[in-house]
């Protein structure tokens, strides 16, 4: 099924359209592919400061492809990323999370640091694990509707999971210092390509504050039946990342960029 193009519809595997002034933290990451069809890398991004933005770090570093800190950009401000009032902005800087472990997932965190502010809510992360049995939480992107989908999601999207309790993820095959979620029998729901770098979001008990528990590395490929999805957990990368934050927030923006344009020739990660 291809995503539509604007309106917040039902999308993703079990999950639903975001209003227009939802979840406004939420961004979509690109990287422009240097080549003659001007093709796009697609994940997905949170604004933890105004000029900071997590995601996943498999998706500064695509595979076979060079890397260019001036071919990121960022869309801030509209749940279809094709249309106002969307911001587009550009990187002046990424950095990864130097734990991060290719052969396992863990750590596959990053950070982007913004030509200029994103003008919308930051974030916070959790700094500790504050859930222990299943926890009910939200999956959010711009991920695909099905795997064979071939054109872009241009409508952000949100859907329901379950943080696993550790003895049951270490049944699952989820790495040491991951979490997993899955869905349940009445909330079949699965993150897919293009939800890479998506936060995990939940509520704190004792404040009520949504803050992000987690920055997605994959899933079970698209799979309702399974519905496993993975994330580093916030507080094992929580001081790192807030280190970089103050460290980008000290220093002076750049002079504002030409507005950049995005192609929607472009692969989900």
């Amino acid at each position: 099924m291809a995503a539509p193009e604007d309106g917040p519809r039902p999308l993703v595997l079990g999950g639903k359209g975001v209003p227009q002034g939802e979840l406004s933290s939420l961004v979509l990451v690109a990287y422009l592919i240097p080549n003659e069809r001007e093709e796009a890398v697609l994940c997905t991004g949170t604004v933890v400061a105004p000029r900071v933005v997590l995601t996943a770090a498999h998706c500064i570093e695509p595979k076979n492809v060079e890397v260019l800190v001036e071919n990121f950009r960022v869309v801030a401000g509209s749940v279809n990323w094709r249309v106002p009032p969307r911001r587009i902005l550009e990187v002046s800087r990424v950095t990864a999370y130097p734990r991060h472990d290719e052969s396992t997932g863990f750590g596959d965190v990053a950070l982007l640091q913004l030509a200029a502010p994103a003008e919308v809510p930051a974030l916070s992360l959790a700094r500790r694990r504050f859930w222990s049995g299943p926890t009910g939480a939200k999956m959010v992107g711009w991920g695909k509707t099905a795997p064979a989908q071939r054109r872009p999601t241009y409508v952000l999207h949100r859907a329901g999971t379950v943080i696993q309790p550790k003895r049951l993820c270490s049944r699952l095959g989820t790495a040491p210092g991951l979490l997993c979620t899955t869905g349940t029998r009445h909330l079949r729901t699965s993150a897919c390509y293009g939800d890479s770098g998506g936060p995990l979001l939940i509520r704190q008990p004792w404040d009520g504050r949504v803050v992000v528990g987690g920055v997605l590395f994959g899933g079970s490929g698209c799979n309702r039946t399974s519905g496993i999805n993975y994330y580093t957990p916030s507080h094992r990368f929580g001081s790192w990342a807030r280190a970089r934050i103050a460290e980008a927030e000290a220093e002076p923006p750049p002079a504002p960029p030409v507005s950049p344009t995005i192609r929607t020739s472009a692969r989900p990660r």
